[in-house]
This record gives structure tokens, C-alpha cells and sequence, in this order.
């Protein structure tokens, strides 16, 4: 029998609850914050005082589009320099095209940054995905990119 590797409730529950605090502590927009487990199905989600309802349904799509594509939502739209920054600037690698089609297969794909996986720190797979929104596309990445202390990604 197969087994499935995702992050835990427990798991979901600890990585919003740091998230929360690290926005609330940094000043910048109030944000929607959605972890997801390895199939893309919500485990958790929460919403600052005053953020748009609809917010948290763009937390949620750019977590399972992280869990999907295997890869941060970052990636889909945004280049970066040879220093690693993320650049404002189109990824070449993922044409208009392709993000179309993706969208067809899945409505629920979303190409904006702020959805980012969670990687096992046994061998590296996909075990989870966190999305969040509510700032410029850049900040919600650099906000779901966060780890409570302990975590090792």
C-alpha cells in the first residue's frame, strides 16, 4: 500500500497562527492566509480584522496552485536575477498561453504570487501549500515564504 506524505492539522494550524503574527507585527496590509495539504484540499484559513471576504478565496487558489504546479506561484509570473530576487518583470518560461490553458484544466489555477509549498524535510516532496493575499503580489510571497522557528524550509 502507498503512502501519503501532507502536513498534519496540527501542522496547518501552527504555520497560520506564526503567519498571523509575523503580519501583525510587520506593519504592512492585513492579509488572508490559507494552508492547504498535499492534495490542495484546505486544512485552515484565516482572515486579519478588515481584509476583503473575498481575499481568503485567493489565499486558498494560490495554495493548491502551489500544491498543483509542484512549484511556488512566484515562479509562473516573475523572473529573477542572478542574486535570487524576485523581479516584477514576466518568467519567460510560463507563457500567456500556458497560464490560459492551466486555468481551463483548473479553474481554480491562480498565477499571482503568495502560494508557496511545503516540502517535507525528509526528501523534499510536496507535503503542503500555503497561500496568502491581501498585499502587492511580491509581499504576499515573502509573508508565505515565513517559517516558524523549528520548521526547516
Amino acid at each position: 500500500m502507498k503512502t501519503f506524505a501532507s502536513i498534519t492539522l496540527a501542522d496547518a494550524l501552527e504555520l497560520q497562527a506564526h503567519l498571523l503574527e509575523v503580519a501583525a507585527a510587520d506593519g504592512d496590509d492585513r492579509v488572508a492566509i490559507c494552508v492547504v495539504d498535499a492534495r490542495g484540499w484546505q486544512l485552515s484559513a484565516a482572515t486579519m480584522d478588515g481584509v476583503d471576504p473575498t481575499t481568503v478565496g485567493f489565499a486558498l487558489a494560490k495554495a493548491a496552485t502551489a500544491v498543483y504546479s509542484r512549484r511556488d506561484t512566484v515562479c509562473l509570473r516573475h523572473a529573477q536575477n542572478d542574486a535570487g530576487r524576485w523581479l516584477l518583470e514576466h518568467n519567460p518560461s510560463w507563457s500567456q498561453h500556458d497560464i490560459t490553458v492551466a486555468s481551463a484544466v483548473c479553474p481554480t489555477f491562480c498565477a499571482w504570487a503568495g502560494g508557496v509549498v511545503v516540502l517535507s524535510p525528509h526528501d523534499g516532496i510536496v507535503v503542503g501549500g500555503i497561500g496568502v493575499s491581501g498585499r502587492s503580489e511580491l509581499a504576499d510571497h515573502q509573508l508565505a515564504s515565513q517559517r516558524p522557528p523549528g520548521w526547516s524550509q
